[in-house]
């Protein structure tokens, strides 16, 4: 079991548990959160990664790009532990295991997300197997680029929301930018080694010294790329977390600077690159849960307050206090009959707009399409809540406790 789990790679699945996280993240920053569902997701994108990694050992071995001189330990084919052809087997097994999650999830969530799992186990079979390995032909860093950034965080994103958006795509740039720099900065060390095997990196072509600027530019871009996305309000300003990284990631780019630049920084490099996505990863998560954990932990108090407010007075009703619910639109007779019986017409919590919009619609006026509205309301952004029914309990109170708030209802 323990050469299984060396021939996985288990250290290298923070590259995909983090845009995936983060995907689903900007999802339940707006309430729309499935904990069933996003472990599926990360149980496909791990298999996609176990997949690739297992085929990655196998086609480096078959090619001769692992050697004892450039495997530094890693290899279990040239550890004798497992033979070339089980973890050709183990690789193709795993994306089996992919694509039957993915087959769930598609039933579940719909044709989108099967089409994304296609892609993602066509990218992780091609990186170094079938008839034009894409590794081998320097194609691999903005292959990596996609494939572990945007088109990983998008479906998580449509898995928890129920829809696309620009926001998880936007959002997934730095972190895009940081996955390329550890396979990058892989093939820096690796240069003379690829040279030997006869195949052709983005780094060979580029030479050391140029290879190691476009190294920084991936690291600093993702730190560009990360303000801008906070200055245009796609993120908020707690999203700029990661920015603690920073004199750290200075500290290395000082050290690759040097000449000349020992050879132990280059072995190493990989494996600093790894700690700092998986860091700026954790970071920007965060930054982006931070507000609307903040609105939840408030409406809990003053729930809590307005409850015990009501608990001294004697009385039960559920409209005191200077908090009010409007509906905005056109929505069912229905949907209007279940706010005013369960007394969400004030909660004490501050003023607050619920907005129900949808297509005109006879039948039930609601919204059909999974479109996500997002108005503006006095020039703040509406709190876009997408709940269901069986949710109105705790998506309505929520909504009035965050004092804006927006409430799409697809039947």
């Amino acid at each position: 079991m323990k050469k299984w789990l060396l021939a996985t790679r288990p250290w290298s699945f923070t590259a995909s548990v983090i845009p995936l996280t983060l995907g689903a993240a900007l999802a339940w920053a707006s309430d729309a959160a499935h904990a069933g569902l996003f472990l599926l997701t990360l149980l496909g994108g791990v298999a996609v990664q176990t997949g690739t990694n297992m085929l990655n050992t196998y086609g480096d071995y078959r090619s001769g790009v692992d050697t004892e001189a450039s495997a530094h330990g890693e290899s279990p084919i040239l550890l004798g532990l497992i033979s070339p052809e089980a973890m050709r087997r183990g690789g193709l097994i795993a994306l089996c295991v992919a694509f039957a999650v993915g087959i769930v999830l598609g039933f579940a969530c719909g044709w989108p997300i099967l089409a994304f799992g296609l892609v993602g186990i066509a990218g992780g079979y091609g990186y170094t197997s079938g008839f034009w390995p894409y590794k081998y032909h320097a194609c691999g860093p903005i292959m990596v680029f996609l494939l572990m950034g945007p088109l990983m965080a998008l479906p998580a994103y449509y898995i928890q929301g129920g829809s696309l958006d620009w926001r998880p795509f936007l959002a997934s740039l730095p972190i895009a930018c940081l996955v390329t720099s550890i396979m990058h900065a892989n093939d820096i060390r690796d240069i003379a080694h690829d040279r030997e095997a006869g195949i052709t990196t983005l780094a060979m072509l580029l030479g050391r010294r140029k290879a190691l600027y476009l190294y920084a530019t991936l690291c600093v871009g993702a730190y560009g790329v990360l303000l801008l996305l906070a200055a245009f309000g796609v993120l908020p300003l707690s999203g700029l977390l990661p920015f603690v990284l920073a004199p750290g990631l200075w500290r290395t780019l000082r050290t690759l600077g040097t000449r000349p630049l020992p050879e132990s920084e280059l072995v190493s490099l990989d494996g600093v690159s790894a700690r700092h996505h998986f860091l700026f990863g954790l970071l920007l998560i965060a930054g982006i849960l931070l507000p609307r954990g903040l609105e939840l932990a408030q409406g809990l108090i003053r729930g809590y307050s307005h409850d015990a407010a009501h608990s001294h007075s004697g009385t039960g009703v559920r409209h005191a206090g200077t908090g009010r619910v409007l509906l905005v639109g056109e929505f069912r007779p229905a949907l209007g009959q279940f706010l005013d019986r369960h007394g969400y017409g004030g909660l004490g919590a501050g003023p607050a707009l619920v907005l129900v919009r949808g297509r005109s619609d006879e039948t039930d006026g609601v919204d059909r399409a999974g479109r996500a509205y997002r108005p503006r309301f006095g020039g703040a952004p509406l709190c876009d809540l997408r709940a269901r029914q069986y949710a109105f309990r705790l998506a309505v109170p929520l909504c009035a406790a965050s004092g804006i708030g927006h409430l799409r209802y697809p039947p």
